[in-house]
C-alpha cells in the first residue's frame, strides 16, 4: 500500500497561507453563488476558484487515487434563521463541514448520495467516511488505506457533519447548541444542500439519494420530507432532484423497536423464556414512561444479559485490550450523554444501559480521533479554521440536549412512498440494538402490499441476505445483510483489538457478509435488479423444461444456450427495459426452439463484439472509420423503434463494407490501450496473482472496472483445432496434464491459447506458432505446466497451418480469457462460456479476433438471418454461404465490479482431478460428460 505524502518544508508556508484564507472563502461563497450582476462565465470562474480552494491535496497518509475529493465549510444563509424560532439573531452563525468524493469511474454520469450518521451527535466524517464506506480508512500508524468496498465505486458520495456541534461543524452563537433537535437538523441540512449545489452546480441535476444508519432513521426521512415539501414551491435554483433514500438498522418506530429488541434477544438465546415472558407481559411498549417496578426489574435483567457481549454485533468478540480500556470508558461516557436522550425510554433510566459499548469499533475509533486532531490533517481538509475551543471527537461532547425526537417516522415514510420516492430499508442480522425483528415489525405496521415475496439475494455467488419488496408508490424494499451488525458498511467479526477481520478495514476479506456497496448498487438500479431477479428465477427451472432434450449432454447444452439467451438479451435491453420486455424474453426462453435462441445469442454477442471493435478502432486508428459503415448510415437515415425478444434477429441485409488497406495504428503501448478502453466501455482486464487460497492458483484474471450481466467480459485467443487435427495439439494425447490453456467447445472444437500468452505490443501477422516476447501485467514466473509444455511439445511445421497467418492486434485487452481460474470451494463462478461463430466476411473486425485456424480451414456453411450468419442447414431463408471462425467468449452471469473472473471448468469424472478442483455442480458435470 502506498505511503502518505510527506510535507516538505518548502510547502509548509504555502499550506499555511491556503489554510488561513479558508475562513474568508467560506463567507464569500454565498455572495459569489447568488450574485445577480455579471455574466454567467465570470460567476462560474469565481465558483471554480472556490471549489479549487476546497480541493483536498497532500492529505497526510493518503494513497494515490485518480478521483478528486473536496472538503470545507458551507455557511448557512441568513434566511435559514426563520426556521429556527429560538434564534434572535438576524445574521448567520452556522457553518457545516463536508467531505465530498467523486465517483471512482464515470463520475459525470453517476448519481449523488448524501450519507448521514446517527447518534444523534455522531460524525459522518469520523464514522461513515473514515471507518465505514469512504474510500480511505484510517490505520493505527496514522496512514490511510484504500477501502475495496467504498461506496464511491458506484456513486458520488457526500458526507455531512450535522448539526452544529458535531465534528468540525460550528456556530458562533452558543444558544444554537441548546435548541438542537430533529427539526433543526433537517432544516440545517436542507439549507446546506441548497448552498452546496450552488458551489457544485454540475451535480444539481443528478439523481440524488440520501442514506444513513441507526438514528439516521430519523434524520434521513425527515430531510427527505423537507426536500419534498420545499420542491413543491422551489425555483429551479433550489430544486433538488431527490429520487429516494436508504436507511440501515434504523430507529423508526419506538414501540416496535423495543418489542423487536426483546424478541430478538430471546430468539437468539440471549435471554431466558421466563425473562422474555415477563418483559412482554409486564412492560407497556406503547407508553414507555409509565412502567411498573416489576418492569424495571426485568429491564435491568435484560441489560445484564448484554453486559458481556456487544449488543451491536452479538457474535463479535468484545475488545479486551487493557491499554484502550480507560479511553474507551471516557468515550462511552461522552457518547452516552447524548444517546440516553433518544434511546428507548424503557432502558435509559437504567445505569447498565450507559455501560453498553457504542457499537463502533473502539480501536479504529481511537485511530480516527487521533488522526482528525492532527493539525496537518486539519489544514489539508480546510477544517477547524476558527480554532474551536474543544478537541475533535467522533461523537459530540458539546451537545448536551435534544429537543425533539418523534416516537415514530412511519407516517413520514408512508407519505414519501406515495409521493413516488424509492425507499430501501436494510438490516444487519446480528445487530441486537435495532434488530431485524424490530424493522420487520415496523414495516408490518405500515400494512404494505407485497410485490415480491421473501427471497435470497446474492453477492459473488454467496447468499448475502434476504429481501422482500412492496408495491406502494415508488416501492419499498427491505433487505437483510447476512452476518453484519449494526454498522453494515464496516461490521464483521473482530478477533481482537489489534487485528480486525473486517471487509475493507483490514488485510483480510470475509464471506461472512457482503460489501454494503452491493446494496447501494441495488438501490440505484432497483428496477433493473427487479427485472433481473425474474431472469434468475427462470434460470432455476431450466432443467425442468419439457422442451429440452432428454439426452443428458444435449440437455446441458440447451440449458446453457437458454441461460445465455436470457443473460445476453437482458444486457441488450439495457436501462430502457420495462417489465413487458422482460416478460417477452422469458416467454421466448420457455417456448422458442433452442436453435432460434442460439441465433439470438449469436446476434447479441456479435453486436457487443462489434461495439468493442469500434472502440478499439477509435483508440488505435488515426482516421477512425465506423465498422459496417453502410449499416450504421442506413440505421441513421431510417430509424427503427426499439425491438425486443427474438425480433432482435430480424435486421437489415446491407453488406459489410470491405477495406483492404491495413491502416497505420497509433504508437500506444498495451497498458495505455487497456486503460483507454476502460475509459470508453467501463472495464478492462488485468492479470495478477489469484485471490484463490490454493498454492496452485497462480495467475488470475481480474476485471478492472464494472460491467453488466450478459456482457462479453473476455475472448478466448489462440489456435483453433478441429477434431481432425487433434494429434497436432502440443502434448497430445496427454493434453490435460501438459497444457492448462486448452478449452473445448461443445461441438468438439479445441482452442489452444498457450502460444498467444498475454498478447503483444503491436499489430502484426500472427502464425499461431510464435509466443509473443512481451507479456504485460504478468507477475511472477511461469507455472509448472507452462515449462512442461515447452519441453515436450514438438515444433509445428508451417505447412500444417491452413494459412500463412492473420493480421491480429496483439494489444487486445480482452484477449485474456485463458487466464480465468476455476472458483474456490463454495464460491460460484461469475462468467460462463459462450460459443461465438465469427463471420469471416467482417474484414474490419477480424484484426480483433485473436484466433487462427490450424490445418485446412473447414468451410462451414452458414445462412444469413438478419444481420448475422448462422449454421442452419435446410433453412428456407436465402443468402450466400460464408465461412466462420469458431471461437469462444466469456459472458458475465451477474454484474461485475473490480473482482477476479471465475469460470467453471467442467472436468471429466473419469479422470483424476487436480488438487485445486472442487466441482461447482457434480450433477451438471455428469451431464456434460455422459
Amino acid at each position: 500500500m502506498a505511503m502518505g505524502l510527506l510535507l516538505v518544508p518548502l510547502f509548509n508556508l504555502l499550506l499555511i497561507l491556503i489554510w488561513c484564507t479558508q475562513i474568508l472563502v467560506v463567507f464569500a461563497v454565498e455572495d459569489i453563488a447568488g450574485a445577480g450582476n455579471g455574466n454567467g462565465t465570470s460567476r462560474e470562474a469565481e465558483l471554480e476558484v472556490i471549489r479549487e480552494a476546497d480541493r483536498v491535496i497532500n492529505l497526510p497518509g493518503q494513497p494515490p487515487v485518480s478521483f478528486p475529493h473536496y472538503a470545507g465549510y458551507v455557511q448557512l444563509p441568513n434566511y435559514h434563521n426563520s426556521h429556527n424560532t429560538s434564534s434572535s439573531s438576524s445574521s448567520s452563525n452556522k457553518a457545516l463541514f463536508y467531505w465530498f468524493f467523486h465517483a471512482q469511474q464515470n463520475a459525470s454520469s453517476k448519481p449523488l448520495l448524501l450519507w448521514l450518521n446517527g447518534g444523534p451527535g455522531c460524525s459522518s466524517v469520523a464514522y461513515g467516511a473514515a471507518q465505514e464506506l469512504g474510500p480511505f480508512l484510517v490505520r493505527s500508524n496514522g496512514t490511510l488505506i484504500l477501502n475495496n468496498f467504498s461506496w464511491n465505486k458506484v456513486a458520488n458520495v457526500l458526507f455531512l457533519e450535522a448539526p452544529v456541534g458535531v465534528g468540525f461543524s460550528y456556530t458562533n452563537n452558543s444558544k444554537d447548541v441548546e435548541t438542537l433537535g430533529d427539526a433543526v437538523t433537517a432544516a440545517d441540512s436542507y439549507a446546506f444542500l441548497v448552498e452546496w449545489f450552488k458551489r457544485f452546480p454540475a451535480f444539481k441535476s443528478r439523481e440524488f439519494y440520501i442514506s444513513g444508519e441507526s438514528y439516521a432513521g430519523h434524520y434521513v426521512p425527515q430531510l427527505a420530507d423537507l426536500i419534498y415539501q420545499r420542491n413543491k414551491h422551489s425555483s429551479s435554483s433550489s430544486y433538488i432532484n431527490l429520487k429516494g433514500f436508504m436507511i440501515g438498522n434504523a430507529v423508526i418506530n419506538g414501540p416496535t423497536d423495543s418489542r423487536g429488541m426483546f424478541d430478538y434477544a430471546w430468539s437468539h438465546a440471549i435471554i431466558s423464556d421466563q425473562l422474555h415472558y415477563n418483559l412482554v407481559n409486564e412492560c407497556d411498549f406503547a407508553h414507555e414512561n409509565n412502567q411498573t417496578e416489576h418492569c424495571n426489574d426485568h429491564m435491568r435483567a435484560f441489560l445484564q444479559a448484554y453486559s458481556d457481549i456487544d449488543i451491536y454485533g452479538i457474535y463479535a468478540p468484545v475488545c479486551l485490550s487493557s491499554s484502550s480500556s480507560d479511553s474507551n470508558k471516557a468515550k462511552a461516557s461522552t457518547y452516552n450523554s447524548i444517546r440516553l436522550l433518544v434511546a428507548p425510554r424503557l432502558l435509559t433510566q437504567h445505569e447498565l444501559w450507559h455501560r453498553l459499548p457504542s457499537g463502533y469499533d473502539p480501536c479504529t475509533e481511537n485511530y480516527v480521533e487521533q488522526y482528525f486532531n492532527r493539525e496537518d490533517v486539519q489544514r489539508a481538509l480546510h477544517a477547524n479554521v476558527t480554532k474551536l475551543s474543544y478537541p475533535y471527537t467522533p461523537c459530540s461532547g458539546v451537545i448536551k440536549g435534544w429537543n425533539d425526537s418523534p416516537d415514530t417516522l412511519l407516517p413520514v415514510i408512508q407519505k414519501l412512498l406515495k409521493a413516488g420516492l424509492r425507499i430501501w430499508i436494510y438490516s444487519g442480522d446480528t445487530d441486537g440494538r435495532v434488530p431485524v425483528t424490530s424493522t420487520r415489525y415496523s414495516i408490518k405496521k405500515m400494512g404494505l402490499r407485497v410485490k415480491q415475496e421473501w427471497r435470497a439475494w446474492f453477492d459473488e455467488g454467496q447468499v448475502a441476505g434476504w429481501v422482500e419488496t412492496y408495491q406502494e408508490g415508488g416501492g419499498l424494499t427491505f433487505a437483510t445483510v447476512r452476518g453484519a451488525g449494526h454498522q453494515v458498511p464496516a461490521f464483521a467479526p473482530r478477533r481482537n483489538c489489534s487485528r480486525i477481520a473486517v471487509v475493507g478495514l483490514g488485510e483480510e476479506s470475509s464471506f461472512l457478509h457482503p460489501p454494503s456497496s452491493s446494496l447501494l448498487s441495488l438501490l440505484l438500479n432497483s428496477e433493473m435488479a427487479f427485472l433481473f431477479h425474474k431472469f434468475q428465477e427462470f434460470v432455476k427451472t431450466l432443467a425442468k423444461n419439457s422442451m429440452l432434450s432428454k439426452n443428458p449432454r444435449q440437455l446441458q447444452f440447451e440449458a446453457d444456450i437458454n441461460r445465455l439467451f436470457l443473460y445476453t438479451s437482458y444486457n441488450r435491453l439495457g436501462r430502457n427495459a420495462d417489465e413487458a420486455d422482460v416478460d417477452e424474453i422469458i416467454d421466448m426462453a420457455s417456448k422458442a426452439p433452442v436453435a432460434d435462441q442460439q441465433k439470438q445469442v449469436q446476434e447479441n454477442i456479435h453486436l457487443q463484439i462489434k461495439s468493442f471493435c469500434m472502440s478499439m478502432d477509435k483508440l488505435l486508428l488515426p482516421d477512425v472509420k465506423k465498422i459496417n459503415e453502410g449499416i450504421e448510415s442506413s440505421e441513421q437515415s431510417n430509424p427503427a423503434p426499439r425491438q425486443s425478444g427474438l425480433s432482435f434477429a430480424i435486421g437489415r441485409n446491407t453488406p459489410s463494407v470491405k477495406h483492404h488497406d491495413v491502416p497505420e495504428t497509433r504508437p500506444l503501448g498495451r497498458a495505455d490501450v487497456s486503460q483507454r478502453l476502460k475509459d470508453l466501455i467501463g472495464y478492462t482486464l488485468d492479470i495478477k496473482p489469484s485471490q484463490i487460497p490454493h498454492k496452485e492458483a497462480g495467475q488470475g484474471l481480474f476485471l478492472n472496472g464494472e460491467c453488466d450481466v450478459g456482457a462479453v467480459v473476455a475472448v478466448y485467443p489462440g489456435v483453433i483445432y478441429s477434431p481432425a487435427y487433434y494429434r497436432y495439439i502440443p502434448g497430445y494425447p496427454r493434453v490435460n496434464a501438459q497444457n492448462s490453456y486448452l478449452i473445448t467447445r461443445y461441438d468438439g472444437t479445441v482452442i489452444n491459447a498457450q502460444p498467444w500468452g498475454s498478447g503483444g505490443e503491436t499489430r502484426d501477422f500472427w502464425d499461431g506458432l510464435t509466443v509473443p516476447e512481451i507479456r504485460p501485467n504478468m507477475q511472477g514466473g511461469e507455472k509448472g505446466p507452462d515449462r512442461f509444455w515447452k519441453l515436450l511439445s514438438k515444433p509445428l511445421d508451417q505447412r500444417q497451418l491452413g494459412n500463412r497467418g492473420n493480421l491480429l492486434e496483439g494489444r487486445n485487452p480482452l484477449a485474456l480469457a485463458h487466464f480465468a481460474n476455476h472458483p474456490a470451494k463454495d464460491v460460484a463462478p461469475n462468467v460462463m462460456i459462450c460459443p461465438y461463430d465469427f463471420p469471416l466476411t467482417e474484414n474490419e473486425m477480424r484484426v480483433y479476433i485473436p484466433n487462427v485456424v490450424f490445418g485446412d480451414a473447414e468451410e462451414v456453411k452458414m445462412k444469413r438471418f438478419g444481420s448475422f450468419w448462422f449454421k442452419l442447414g435446410g433453412s428456407r431463408n436465402g443468402g450466400s454461404d460464408i465461412p466462420v471462425l469458431k471461437t469462444l467468449v466469456l459472458v458475465a452471469t451477474r454484474a461485475l465490479s473490480d473482482e477476479e473472473v471465475l469460470l467453471n471448468y467442467r472436468l471429466s469424472n473419469s479422470k483424476r482431478r487436480p488438487g485445486w478442483y472442487t466441482p461447482v455442480d457434480e450433477e451438471e458435470d455428469r451431464r456434460r460428460w455422459s
